[in-house]
């Protein structure tokens, strides 16, 4: 995977500026995997060409229940520019970023983790699982005094 790449600022009405998501090869996947993957698809592709009902936030949406299930399917190169997309086009919302970490963390990106954890306390600074894997991923960088205080502030 490449590297992390960093959540780009933008709105609802310039969608130039979100990544490309494309439906992956699914013929190696379960048959009910693929049509999960489908169906959330199909969702987001919906919600992207009807911008009289759509707007930033049911598209980011879209987006973040694509992510969830390529990120449950362990297809972590297509879960992320889903996560990246649904973070620009809604900010505020701590969950884009924190399962942004997770696809980090499962690719073994912990510095790009850490960050997308950081992200995600930002806005929603008393998240306690965040604050956990936090810790987790500062333990696994052998910071050892930044994930005591994420522990301790869990607790």
């Amino acid at each position: 995977m490449a590297a992390a790449v960093a959540i780009p600022a933008c709105s609802h009405n310039s969608p130039s500026a979100l990544l490309p998501v494309d439906l992956p090869d699914l013929s190696g996947m379960a048959p009910p995997v693929q049509v999960q993957i489908r169906q959330a698809f199909d969702a987001l592709q919906e919600a992207k060409a009807d911008s009289r009902k759509s707007n930033s936030t049911q598209t980011a949406a879209a987006y973040g229940e694509l992510g969830t299930v390529f990120l449950a399917a362990e297809s972590y190169v297509d879960a992320e520019p889903c996560f990246i997309n649904a973070a620009a086009l809604t900010p505020g919302d701590y969950r884009w970023p924190y399962y942004l970490a997770h696809v980090y963390r499962a690719e073994g990106q912990s510095r790009e983790a850490a960050a997308a954890f950081e992200r995600t306390l930002v806005t929603h600074p008393d998240d306690v699982a965040a604050l956990v894997w936090l810790g987790e991923t500062y333990l696994d960088q052998g910071r050892l005094n930044e994930a005591d205080a994420r522990f301790t502030r869990a607790l």
